[in-house]
């Protein structure tokens, strides 16, 4: 999605179809066939970039003149790496949006702006001999995690102005990890653990003891809180700096999705119903002005 102005749907036939967010009902803005799988992000307010598998590069621009919606193609070129696993996340490198693209044998990083594309060699394999699984980060930080089949788990900072080096590092194999505004959380569901780390900080990591199980993990966008939910539909919520639990609250149903912003979480509940929660710490300040402006629920 663009803000509130539109959304890029990928069909199963590999047609990328723009629709404004005011009229879903209506015909589609913009319409490529792209023939190969593909993902795709929005890229900044005005652009969405898709990577398709066979390792091309497109934007899709809009241009808003009134209330006239339009989009066009700005940018297709090819990479010279092969990505059909279209292992690829956002972040921000100094200061500017990129799509990161790995490659297939997991040596090379691609990384990819709106006026320039670089690679780095880079060397996966010290750290793990098993199949990548998945390739996340904070959008709007340096950090990128690498997910192994054998649980490993791998965070690289990007360091452009250091001449376009990187630093590794490796955590514990762990079941499941959440990285939000330098903040990682990662659990040990074997020990009913909650490990936190403040990246970039000189902190060692802090350790919760979860009372069961944790079956999802979230972390909200500053990174202040976290949220475990752990068996049998129990929500906790701890505070990051102080590992201090704030809540616990017995959940009704099966939760599929979670998330949280800076003063909310939602989860995604299996009836398909949505439930929303204030965060509330009683060290802070504004809490109350927040309960005050929450809308009657009746």
């Amino acid at each position: 999605m663009l803000g509130d102005t539109a959304v890029l749907v990928i069909t199963n036939s590999y047609w990328a179809e723009i629709y404004a967010l005011k009229s879903l009902n209506k015909e589609s803005l913009f319409r490529l066939h792209l023939r190969y799988p593909t993902r795709v992000f929005s890229f900044d307010e005005n652009t969405f970039i898709l990577i398709t598998n066979d390792g091309s590069i497109r934007f899709i621009t809009q241009k808003i003149n009134k209330n006239n919606i339009k989009f066009n193609q700005t940018l297709n070129k090819q990479l010279n790496i092969k990505c059909s696993k279209l292992f690829s996340t956002i972040l921000t490198i100094d200061s500017k949006i990129s799509l990161i693209i790995l490659d297939d044998n997991q040596n090379s990083l691609v990384i990819c702006t709106i006026n320039d594309i670089i690679y780095i060699d880079i060397n996966l394999s010290q750290y793990s001999s098993t199949n990548l699984l998945n390739i996340t980060s904070d959008k709007f930080q340096e950090n990128i995690l690498f997910y192994f089949e054998n649980k490993s788990l791998l965070l690289c900072q990007i360091r452009l102005s250091n001449k376009n080096s990187y630093h590794l590092i490796p955590y514990n194999k762990v079941d499941m990890y959440c990285l939000t505004n330098n903040c990682l959380a990662t659990v040990i569901n074997g020990e009913n653990q909650l490990n936190l780390y403040q990246i970039n900080l000189d902190i060692s990591n802090q350790t919760i003891q979860l009372e069961n199980e944790c079956e999802q993990l979230c972390l909200n966008q500053s990174g202040d809180y976290v949220f475990a939910l752990v068996k049998f539909r129990i929500l906790c919520m701890y505070r990051v700096k102080d590992c201090r639990k704030l809540g616990r609250l017995f959940i009704y149903d099966h939760v599929t999705t979670m998330i949280a912003n800076k003063d909310f979480i939602i989860l995604a509940m299996n009836d398909r119903r949505l439930l929303t929660l204030i965060i509330a710490d009683p060290h802070d300040t504004t809490l109350q002005s927040k309960i005050k402006a929450l809308p009657s629920r009746y």
